[in-house]
């Protein structure tokens, strides 16, 4: 990360660290996921999801009392693992009353499936964050804008139906495209942001 001031470095350390924690349970109530959020996110906190997909362009805009239950949707369709890779971070402004936005133009949001199979989503875009400072930092706006998605899934090349003589050398891991995600969201996740 560069230019950033030590304080929104740490708290987007602290921001995946939560998420990664948060995902990795085997259950996560709904009021686990509010206590996240408030958390993290300011009261009057907005996250915007926008495609600019050559076959998909839209935008989704989830209000304060959305963004739980779309976390709660993510973890409950498979998803046991998320976090960003802020590539090519910036500080772009620090506003008048306080805020700093941060933006992210070749950030990766990633996220592990582990239902109906293990595979691994990873939407490519620009994130931009916006943070206030009231009682230490919280997410006022969080917007990504999604450029390109792919989905991998690792599987060791090892078939039953293989001669079980197979020396191990043979058996390596290999990445396989698989296409188990309507842009890079599930099918319940996907019907959850377009009725917002």
């Amino acid at each position: 990360m560069h230019h950033l001031p030590l304080s929104i470095e740490r708290e987007l350390l602290r921001l995946n660290s939560a998420l990664m924690e948060m995902f990795q349970a085997s259950e996560c109530h709904e009021t686990s996921w509010e206590s996240f959020v408030m958390h993290h996110f300011d009261d009057q906190a907005c996250v915007l999801i926008e495609t600019s997909l050559p076959n998909a362009q839209s935008t989704t805009t989830l209000e304060r009392a959305s963004i739980s239950p779309f976390f709660s949707v993510l973890h409950a369709s498979g998803v046991r693992e998320m976090y960003f890779n802020f590539r090519c971070t910036q500080v772009c402004h620090v506003a008048p009353q306080g805020s700093t936005v941060v933006d992210c133009p070749n950030a990766c949001w990633i996220m592990g499936y582990e239902v109906p199979h293990s595979f691994k989503v990873f939407l490519k875009g620009n994130l931009m964050m916006e943070f206030i400072n009231l009682d230490g930092l919280r997410i006022k706006t969080l917007k990504f804008n999604i450029k390109d998605t792919s989905e991998f899934v690792n599987r060791t090349v090892f078939d039953s139906g293989l001669d079980l003589n197979v020396s191990p050398q043979d058996i390596r891991e290999s990445t396989l495209a698989t296409k188990g995600t309507v842009l890079g969201f599930s099918e319940s996740t996907w019907k959850f942001l377009q009725v917002r």
